[in-house]
C-alpha cells in the first residue's frame, strides 16, 4: 500500500539517522565513491544496524497502520455492512471492551504480533541485502565505470521490494 511505503521509507530515513547519533558502532564510516567527490546524506549503517533498522521501522509502522488494515478488511467484508469509517471504529471499540473500558481498541490491533513476526525479519534483512548489493554496484560502478546500469539494476532491485512489501 502506498502510504504504508511512503511512512516505512520515510521513518527509515529518521531511524537510520537517529541509530547513527546514537549507536557510533552501528555507522559505516567509509562510503564507496567518496574519493570520486560523490556526496550523500544518507547515514550508511553496518549490516547489524540496518538489520535493526529496517526491523524496528517495519514493526513500528505495522503498529500504526493496523487499525487502519483491520478497518478495509472489515470493509470488504460482505460480513460486515458498515456506513462510514466512524461506524467501524465504533463497532470494532464495543467488540473489543467486551464489557471492559479498558481493552476498548483491543480489535483495531488484532493480527499485529503475527504481522510484526512475520515482517520485521524480512525488512531487517531486505534491508542488509539491498545496501550490501548498492554498495558492491557503487563499487563496480567507480572501479570499472559501468554506468547506467548499476542505478538500473539497483532500481529494480528496489522496486521489487516495493512490490514484495
Amino acid at each position: 500500500n502506498v502510504p504504508g511505503v511512503a511512512l516505512y521509507y520515510t521513518s527509515l530515513q529518521h531511524v537510520r539517522n537517529t541509530f547513527a547519533t546514537l549507536f557510533s558502532s552501528a555507522v559505516v564510516t567509509t562510503r564507496p565513491g567518496a574519493e570520486k567527490g560523490r556526496v550523500s546524506t544518507l547515514t550508511v549503517l553496518s549490516p547489524t544496524g540496518n538489520l535493526a533498522a529496517g526491523a524496528l521501522t517495519r514493526t513500528a509502522i505495522g503498529f500504526v497502520l493496523n487499525p487502519l488494515t483491520i478497518v478495509k478488511a472489515r470493509f470488504e467484508s460482505n460480513y460486515y455492512s458498515y456506513r462510514g469509517i466512524t461506524q467501524a471504529v465504533i463497532s470494532l471499540s464495543r467488540e473489543g471492551a467486551g464489557g471492559s473500558g479498558s481493552l476498548a481498541y483491543r480489535k483495531l490491533f488484532q493480527g499485529f504480533t503475527a504481522t510484526a513476526l512475520r515482517d520485521a525479519p524480512y525488512a531487517g534483512i531486505f534491508l542488509v541485502v539491498y545496501e550490501g548489493v548498492k554498495q558492491k554496484l557503487e563499487q563496480m560502478r567507480v572501479h570499472h565505470s559501468t554506468g547506467p546500469a548499476v542505478e538500473l539494476l539497483s532500481g529494480g532491485l528496489e522496486a521489487s521490494r516495493d512490490e514484495h512489501h
